[in-house]
């Protein structure tokens, strides 16, 4: 950590469809820990790939608390799945030489005419999804994470570690709590019954 910098509570969204998931998951919670403080794991929850080929997804997501800046904080993330495995395609190459990812602090994310290798498999994913309430748009770096408010994997678990997290306005310029995000996203839901 950083002397004398502010402390920053921030979420990131992890998840695997490749090898031991739950192992890989592990692994990379602890790589977190050895570089962060108060880590916290949400549930594991287990998800139909969106976009992605290969199986089931295993998902959380993860709360710590840093002194580093978000951009430092991707690049940790970013080095954590190298480290577990993670072999990146060219749809996923990384621009600036800094690591950061080209279009959001999700390292799921494909430039534009790339969306076909958001297809590719994960050994692990690791997604920036809030840093505190900061809006950050910059080259590499969305944040809140521009597609979590649609997905019930990212929404589920952040529930689940901190109901009344707030995320800050990002492209809807709405704030809203995660529980408040999660109840619309199951009322618009289409019902089974």
């Amino acid at each position: 950590m950083t002397e004398g910098a502010r402390a920053v509570t921030a979420y990131v969204g992890v998840g695997s469809n490749l090898g031991s998931r739950k192992l890989l998951i592990e692994q990379a919670v602890e790589a977190l820990e050895d570089s962060f403080q108060d880590v916290e794991m949400s549930p594991l929850y287990e998800s139909e790939p969106l976009l992605a080929h290969g199986g089931r997804f295993l998902n959380a997501v993860v709360s710590l608390s840093t002194t580093e800046s978000a951009r430092n904080l991707l690049d940790r993330l970013l080095e954590i799945e190298v480290a577990l495995g993670r072999v990146r395609t060219l749809g996923e190459r990384r621009t600036s030489g800094r690591h950061a990812a080209q279009a959001t602090a999700s390292t799921d994310s494909a430039a534009p005419g790339e969306e076909a290798n958001l297809s590719e498999a994960r050994v692990i994913d690791l997604d920036l999804l809030l840093f505190g309430d900061d809006v950050i748009t910059e080259e590499g770096l969305i944040v809140p994470h521009p597609r979590m408010t649609e997905r019930l994997f990212v929404l589920q678990p952040l529930v689940d570690l901190c109901p009344e997290v707030v995320v800050p306005g990002g492209v809807t310029r709405q704030r809203s709590s995660a529980l408040e995000l999660l109840a619309a996203l199951q009322d618009s839901e289409p019902s089974n019954a």
